[in-house]
């Protein structure tokens, strides 16, 4: 998820010493990821500006002559926009202001002077995609602010966006919220408060209960209270402006986690609940799409919309809309699954209802919304649940980490902020708050403390000496086994359409004279279509990191060996190939047209080409994966044996800048280690900040240590 720096900040009340450097820190040491830091709007110098008064160029017929009054100076300043006013607050680019690269210079237009542009936010480098449509067709009216304010500071336009991945346990994460309260909890300072306004009514809506989890309602008689900021930290989150109503739902999502959706009071009923549908509608958007046994939400028994993911167009809220509903509800994630896979679209609120929502990221979006509005109802059909409670016990805490953590002064610190983060601590139990669904036993506790203690700072064990057998290792499957790749079968018998991948040149290919069918009417040339077909397999079935191999028949009884990756890069299964080989192998340029063409070589061993390595050509397969093929013979492995070191093995992360053209491969080829591991890698502005695990013998550590951690 994306997070504005500026946001975060402000919410965990984070003071200036703080670095964004050291908030990046924080959330990777809390136990989130941090992938990537990017700016928000390159632009300076630009200022806010009261216009005083408007002529027409007499020399141009569509462009107008502003007289505007900024905070050290009167300008003069030509524009093409057609809905600028007397009295309007305008953002301008003044001479010497900057977008990108570009700087603004006083200009003659006309035959009269303009000192500057009046700018829309489009002008800023934004998606045009994602603004509401008034701003992309005239100049923005700043209502509100002053000639003597920062624009940049105002707008937050000087932002960082921080893209964070979160665990899939922790979609209460998946939030402003809750990330800016992990950060406050860091560092120890006082998360904001939220100023929330009374309700002014009571609703004369209900709820009926049916198929859902939660539905909770409440309802508006104003429009919500949006502003340019809302709007902006939405462009953000890459979110669209709808409207300030449908704006108000998308806000209170990316700020609480809560899937929430609004309904125009004079299309929908009073009685709500929920139902399952066979039948063809239109969503919101116009798209009609064709539900089977999707579950809906209902109004007096009418469909409003698609349970958790996206309104219908017939009470869809319109620029008309004054009177509104909010609806905040919680299903089974199998119901929001099969609704996904019916309609075909990517929605956020989906995305976010698809997992385990909790009472405690209900009540968050109840008391953000109540910040929004300020003449609405009652809450209709909400109940705060109590603290699930779960036994803790010091002494395990203490057997697990090996050592009396519970007397150290960083575990009385790590305590105290998880009692920012709402935990409760009394005896022998613990108490959750009600935001933290994914906490169940003493070991979630224990991993809770040990993420705010530093993983860092618990004291290395030194394991005892036990002298170690070692098997010899006679075959190349268990070599394979132990740099990470999984053994697989495949079929030899293939169609004569899918056998396109001919690696090693036979002749003929092997056609049976009788066969069961046509998927199977020869012998394949090469095992590549095979392996394909088990990656395909198992990546719709949610499995991505896939390292393989197989020793396989091709065309008349020749043993070949393939291994495929997609975890690992086209050097990594270079190097396992090469680990192979008892002999000097070569790699040159394959002209293999069913192969990449700038992923791929032929492999040489004694000036014989024995097989191929690379990716196969996207025209063939979208498959992202490397793969290597050749001839199954005895010149392979040759291992030697030396004297065991029994001496328990270290590690030590080593963070490496590189630009953006550096491959952290070539940083650390030449570095002699038993493993290493890239466990972070974070991108800011135009480095890339790549953290490496390395994993060795202690005079391997020291070495490195000695060289590279300065």
């Amino acid at each position: 998820m994306l997070f504005s720096h500026k946001k975060i900040r402000e919410l965990a009340n984070l003071p200036k010493n703080i670095t964004l450097d050291d908030i990046i820190e924080a959330i990777n040491l809390i136990g989130f990821e941090v992938e990537e830091v990017k700016k928000f709007a390159n632009v300076q110098g630009i200022l806010f500006g009261k216009i005083k008064k408007i002529t027409k160029n007499p020399n141009g017929d569509n462009l107008f002559v502003c007289l505007v009054e900024f905070k050290d100076k009167i300008r003069t300043i030509q524009t093409t926009a057609k809905n600028v006013f007397q009295g309007m607050i305008i953002i301008a680019f003044i001479p010497g202001s900057k977008i990108g690269n570009l700087t603004f210079k006083t200009k003659k237009i006309k035959g009269i002077i303009s000192e500057g542009m009046l700018s829309s936010l489009n002008e800023f480098e934004i998606d045009k995609n994602l603004l509401w449509d008034k701003a992309c067709e005239g100049i923005q009216n700043y209502q509100g602010y002053s000639i003597y304010d920062d624009p940049i500071e105002k707008l937050q336009l000087d932002d960082d966006l921080i893209d964070v991945s979160i665990l899939t346990n922790r979609s209460d994460a998946n939030s402003y919220i809750v990330l800016a309260r992990e950060l406050s909890a860091y560092f120890k300072t006082s998360l904001k408060k939220w100023k929330l306004n009374k309700p002014t009514f009571k609703s004369h809506l209900n709820v009926k209960k049916n198929h859902h989890k939660e539905l909770v309602l409440i309802e508006s008689k104003n429009k919500p209270l949006i502003n340019i900021e809302d709007k902006i930290l939405l462009i953000k989150n890459e979110i669209k402006i709808i409207n300030d109503i449908v704006d108000l739902t998308n806000l209170t999502l990316i700020m609480t986690g809560q899937p929430t959706h609004a309904y125009d009071k004079k299309l929908v009923g009073k009685s709500f609940s929920t139902k399952y549908l066979n039948k063809k509608i239109k969503i919101f958007g116009n798209k009609e799409v064709e539900l089977k046994n999707n579950l809906v939400i209902t109004s007096d028994q009418k469909p409003v919309s698609l349970a958790g993911i996206i309104g219908f167009e017939k009470t869809s809220i319109t620029n008309k809309t004054q009177e509104f509903i909010l609806e905040f509800g919680q299903f089974k994630i199998k119901d929001i699954r099969n609704s996904l896979k019916t309609i075909k679209i990517n929605s956020n609120a989906g995305f976010q209802s698809s997992k385990v929502i909790s009472n405690g990221t209900l009540k968050y979006a109840i008391d953000y919304v109540k910040t929004k509005l300020n003449n609405f109802s009652e809450v209709v059909n909400f109940k705060e649940k109590p603290k699930k409670e779960i036994v803790f016990s010091k002494q395990k805490l203490n057997k697990i980490t090996g050592f009396k953590i519970t007397d150290e002064k960083k575990y009385k610190e790590s305590i105290n902020s998880l009692k920012k983060l709402g935990f409760e601590f009394k005896d022998q139990f613990v108490k959750i708050p009600t935001y933290r669904h994914d906490l169940e036993s003493q070991q979630d506790i224990n991993e809770e403390i040990l993420r705010y203690y530093g993983y860092n700072l618990l004291p290395s064990i030194k394991n005892p000496n036990h002298f170690i057998e070692v098997t010899k290792i006679n075959n190349i499957k268990n070599f394979l086994i132990a740099q990470g790749y999984y053994e697989v079968m495949t079929y030899s018998l293939i169609s004569e359409q899918k056998n396109i991948y001919k690696p090693f040149d036979f002749k003929e290919t092997i056609k049976l004279k009788t066969f069961v069918s046509k998927e199977r009417e020869l012998i394949r040339d090469s095992q590549i279509f095979s392996i394909l077909e088990v990656i395909d397999y198992n990546q719709k079935n949610n499995i991505k990191d896939i390292n393989i191999f197989s020793e396989g028949m091709v065309n008349n009884g020749v043993k070949t060996l393939i291994l495929a990756s997609t975890t690992k890069t086209f050097n990594l299964v270079k190097q396992d190939l090469v680990n192979l080989f008892s002999q000097k192998i070569e790699f040159k340029v394959s002209k293999n047209k069913n192969m990449h063409p700038g992923y791929s070589a032929d492999i040489y061993l004694n000036n014989n080409k024995i097989g191929l390595i690379g990716k196969v050509n996207p025209k063939n397969s979208k498959i992202d994966a490397i793969i290597t093929e050749i001839y199954f013979e005895d010149y392979f492995l040759e291992i030697e044996y030396k004297k065991y070191d029994n001496n328990p093995l270290k590690s030590i992360d080593i963070t490496f800048s590189l630009n953006l053209k550096e491959n952290i491969e070539d940083k650390i080829k030449n570095i002699v280690a038993f493993n290493s591991k890239i466990i972070d890698a974070t991108k800011i502005k135009n480095i890339k900040k790549v953290t490496v695990c390395f994993l060795g013998t202690q005079d391997q550590i020291k070495e490195i240590n000695s060289k590279y951690n300065k």
